[in-house]
Order: structure tokens, then C-alpha cells, then sequence
């Protein structure tokens, strides 16, 4: 007989959380998560969602309330499309997080880009923190980040990032010959952050065609990273892997990750090459930017 626990633990040997023990820590959660002082800027925790992640997306947010450096804001951006009865539509795990600091706000639908782009637009002047909404994050992921930014202003700093590759002639290599989740404080354009480890926008980072949502959608639909790193480079901004960075991150639902639940993610259809094709269309859009990585 063909053993599929033998199957799971193989496909899912992927650091996760104990749900009954946060259960019955979110039962007792009352902490209000955000800072209650005047900041200038302001540092918005920012992430988006969609309605098959819905049930198991608190543990996320219970994650991002519950930090020893406390954001402005923790905003949860929500398509108008896919949720037609706004708040109705959403659970009652959520929706008790908003008595704790969670904010839910509404949006057009721009897929996995509405962790960012929203909030760059509704907080022109302040620090933007992305998250992803199927990872539970450290206590002090916020931290470390934010400390990075004290220490380097003008840098994004981020968790979890790869190493571009590039060829004899400055070319970007395909993806799969990067150097994948480098270790060690470094500062340099050919750091690629990783939106799931967490990333800091410092105000004013990205280039100016970063809400230019005709052409993301265009050149790069399913790969918002590309796009953001893109962005970045443009406007000469460098990427900074923080001091004892998060690198392994922690899964809400691993099983999901890896593909064992039928649910499509991004990770599945860019593995596959579509990482390389939307890079392509982004470099042959702005051909500058391997100028500036290669100099």
C-alpha cells in the first residue's frame, strides 16, 4: 500500500506552527499591537490577501500584532471583487484582530501586488513593511528590520533575498543558477529580496513607474518581486540582507507550499520558468538596469 504520510513528511519537511497552542494563545490575546507614540515616518506593516486564505490567515496577523518593535500600522488589503459583502465575507478569527490594531482596507484587484501598491499609494511618506500571508513571523522580524533601516536609510532591507547571477557579458543568468537565501549583512543591487521573508521600503525608494499598473501587468502579472526589485535598482536604491537575518521561514500551512492541497501558488507556476520569461520582459522594458547592477 502506498504510504502518503511517508509522502507528506517528505514534501513538507518545512519549518511550521503548532495551531492548537495558538489557538489557545489567540483566545487570551488582548495586546493592543501598535505603537501608541507620534513617528515620523511611520512604519506600516502591509500585506494582502485573497478568500481561499482567509480561514488560516490570523495566525499571520496574530504574528505581525505581536512584535517587539510595534508598526504605525498592520493593514490588510482586500480586493473589492472577491469579497462583494465586504466584512461579511471575512471570519470572525479576522475580524476580532481589528479590537488588537489590525486594519482591513479595500482595493482594486491587483493580485499579489496589492501588498504594496496600495499602501504606496495611501502612504507616500512612510516606511512600508510587506508581508506574506501565509507566514507567521519571529518576534522581533520588525526589529531587525527596522534597526537596518536606522543604520542605512537609504537601502531596502530585507530577511530573505538570492544573489542575481550574471554571465560574462553582464547578462541575469536564469533563476535557478542564483545563489539562493544568502547569509551575511551585505548591501549591493544584485541582492533579489524575497517578499515572503519580509522587506522594508524606506520612503520615496522605488522608481516612479512602480504604480504603473498597465505596465507590471504587462511585464511581469505573476512576479511582483521582479517588479519591486526592478523598481528598486531604477532608482538606485540597494538591497541590505539585515544582521542575523530570518532566512528559514516559519509556514502556516506547509502542506499548501509544497502542493499537496491542489491550491495554485506562485511559487509552483514561477518555478517553472515563468520567473526567467517575466525577468526577460522587465530587462527588455529597462535595459539600464544591468548597467547599474554591473557597475
Amino acid at each position: 500500500m502506498f504510504n502518503w504520510k511517508n509522502l507528506f513528511k517528505k514534501k513538507c519537511s518545512l519549518k511550521s506552527i503548532n495551531k492548537s497552542e495558538l489557538d489557545e494563545k489567540l483566545t487570551n490575546f488582548t495586546d493592543f499591537g501598535l505603537n501608541r507614540e507620534e513617528r515620523n515616518p511611520k512604519v506600516i506593516v502591509s500585506l494582502t490577501s485573497f478568500p481561499e486564505r482567509m480561514h488560516d490567515i490570523h495566525y499571520c496577523i496574530y504574528s505581525l500584532l505581536n512584535q517587539s518593535y510595534k508598526p504605525d500600522e498592520v493593514v490588510l488589503w482586500l480586493a473589492e471583487d472577491q469579497f462583494p459583502n465586504r466584512e461579511d465575507d471575512i471570519p470572525q478569527s479576522v475580524l476580532k484582530l481589528k479590537a488588537n490594531g489590525l486594519s482591513i482596507k479595500w482595493c482594486e484587484n491587483l493580485y499579489s501586488y496589492k501588498k504594496l501598491i496600495p499602501s504606496l499609494n495611501e502612504f507616500p511618506n512612510d516606511i512600508i513593511v510587506t508581508t506574506d500571508d501565509d507566514i507567521f513571523y519571529e518576534k522581533d522580524f520588525l526589529e531587525k528590520l527596522y534597526k537596518s533601516y536606522l543604520e542605512t536609510p537609504n537601502a531596502i532591507s530585507c530577511h530573505r533575498a538570492h544573489k542575481v547571477k550574471t554571465d560574462q557579458n553582464g547578462n541575469i543568468e536564469i533563476y535557478k543558477k542564483w545563489k539562493k537565501k544568502i547569509k551575511g549583512e551585505t548591501i549591493d543591487y544584485k541582492n533579489f529580496f524575497t517578499g515572503a521573508g519580509a522587506v522594508l521600503y524606506p520612503p520615496h525608494s522605488l522608481a516612479k513607474d512602480i504604480c504603473n499598473v498597465e505596465l507590471f501587468t504587462k511585464l511581469a502579472p505573476k512576479a511582483d518581486d521582479i517588479w519591486f526589485w526592478a523598481m528598486a535598482v531604477l532608482k538606485n536604491t540597494k538591497i541590505k540582507v539585515v544582521k542575523d537575518n530570518i532566512s528559514e521561514l516559519t509556514y502556516i500551512n506547509p502542506e499548501r507550499e509544497r502542493g499537496l492541497t491542489g491550491e495554485t501558488t506562485l511559487f509552483a507556476s514561477n518555478k517553472k520558468g515563468g520567473n526567467d520569461l517575466q525577468m526577460e520582459a522587465v530587462i527588455k522594458a529597462f535595459p539600464q538596469i544591468l548597467k547599474i547592477i554591473n557597475e
